[in-house]
């Protein structure tokens, strides 16, 4: 009966197998419901013409001596019940069912009447005892191998509901057993990391593998943390390698489950991907940070017509022009430190590179004057190198702040607006 899936189909093979080898015109095996009140009977092997009994009925259906004997565990057996019953007894069920003799043998679980099994004859029959050992082996037999199928059904049915869960949220469910710190991850990795759950390595430290560098000291802090912790949740947001070496963002939940003593024995989650999520979040905050850039280059305009600048060799002075700053220009460092003399501009706003001498040699004269001589004056250093050093150097040799060339116009004019103090952020 083992290779059999089906609970009623086993009862069924099970009733059929052993009617035939007996002989018997009947066999059923009945179910206790849990109050012990009813048995339910729900297939049965009969022979020729004999009735079927399938059916629910009182657990006292064959009378109370036989219930009795039932709830004792032991087999109820009669040869011949109109000759050996006594005159008291209701043979109107045994009638009925066309039953002349028996052998009921229970099934008892943890004190619970919980089955039966009955092999019965329309004759009169001497049950050998051999034969009622192998109903009862055959009856213990069936109830295992039903229990066992009704076990492995909802176990089926558990990963069933867990894998259409899985397919409609998209999402990669997992399991840290705490003892061997081993992973089991569900099928939902293949969709979101190209992986299959037995592609994906199941220690804890793979997991931490697979975290992007810039994120797995801080997840790895966090949930050590939690573990340590008597905090039942974990929440975090993070980078995952894809098979294809691509991240995925991630947010992960966790929460801890305890045994009988209160110790955590297992974390189980769920692994959300919100790459979506994350790119529109990032196009909204540059959508926002380009608003906020247009509405500063308006501002800009209105706030430097006061302004006066210097501009050395730079063609970016037509933007103030137009914004009706007072702008002077200079195409060498030498125009630049006499206009300086006549003109006391607000700003000063220098190329880099110059033929002769640059703007380090002009912002660097510049600043050895006193504050009286101009040697204060906010300056923005405009140059086509952009990398870490060359920030450094622009900003140590005496220039307040840069900008990248080609020139953004309106990045020009709301820095020197924001450096002569006419804008703020």
């Amino acid at each position: 009966m083992r290779p059999l899936a089906d609970p009623e189909e086993i009862k069924a093979t099970a009733a059929r197998i052993l009617g035939e080898y007996l002989g018997a015109d009947r066999c059923a095996y009945a179910e206790i419901e849990a109050d012990e009140n009813y048995l339910d009977i729900t297939c049965d092997y009969t022979r020729g013409a004999t009735p079927s009994i399938v059916g629910r009925f009182g657990v006292d259906d064959l009378g109370p001596e036989v219930l009795r004997l039932m709830r004792m565990d032991l087999p109820s057996v009669f040869n011949d019940i109109e000759a050996e019953a006594s005159a008291k007894t209701d043979l109107s069920a045994f009638r009925r069912a066309e039953i002349q003799a028996l052998v009921c043998a229970p099934i008892i679980k943890h004190g619970h009447f919980v089955a039966r099994m009955s092999v019965q004859q329309k004759t009169p029959r001497r049950w050998l005892c051999e034969e009622i050992e192998i109903i009862r082996i055959v009856a213990t037999r069936c109830w295992e191998s039903v229990a066992r199928a009704r076990v492995l059904r909802r176990v089926r049915e558990g990963e069933e509901r867990l894998r259409r869960i899985t397919d409609a949220t998209h999402d990669a469910l997992w399991e840290i057993n705490l003892k061997t710190r081993r992973l089991w991850w569900s099928e939902g990795a293949r969709p979101l990391f190209g992986h299959g759950p037995g592609d994906l390595e199941i220690g804890l430290e793979d997991w931490y593998g697979g975290i992007h560098p810039e994120d797995v000291d801080l997840v790895r802090a966090k949930f050590e943390t939690f573990m340590r912790s008597g905090d039942p949740d974990w929440i975090d947001e993070y980078r995952f390698r894809r098979a294809d070496g691509s991240y995925a963002y991630i947010q992960d939940r966790g929460r801890k489950f305890f045994d009988e003593g209160g110790t955590p024995v297992l974390v189980a989650g769920a692994m959300v991907d919100i790459t979506e999520h994350k790119q529109d979040e990032e196009a909204i905050r540059k959508s926002e940070e380009n608003a906020r850039w247009q509405l500063a280059y308006v501002e800009a305009i209105y706030a430097t017509a006061p302004v006066g600048l210097c501009f050395v060799d730079t063609e970016q002075r037509f933007l103030f022009d137009e914004c009706g700053a007072e702008v002077i220009t200079a195409d060498s460092v030498s125009e630049a430190l006499e206009a300086l003399e006549r003109f006391r501009p607000d700003a000063l706003v220098s190329d880099i590179a110059m033929p002769n001498q640059d703007g380090y040699d002009l912002i660097r004269q510049v600043r050895s004057r006193g504050p009286e001589q101009g040697g204060k004056i906010p300056a923005v250093a405009v140059t086509a190198y952009a990398s870490a050093e060359d920030r450094v150097r622009v900003l140590s040799s005496g220039f307040q702040t840069h900008v990248s060339k080609p020139i953004d116009p309106g990045e020009l004019i709301v820095t020197v607006a924001s450096l002569t103090g006419h804008i703020h952020f």
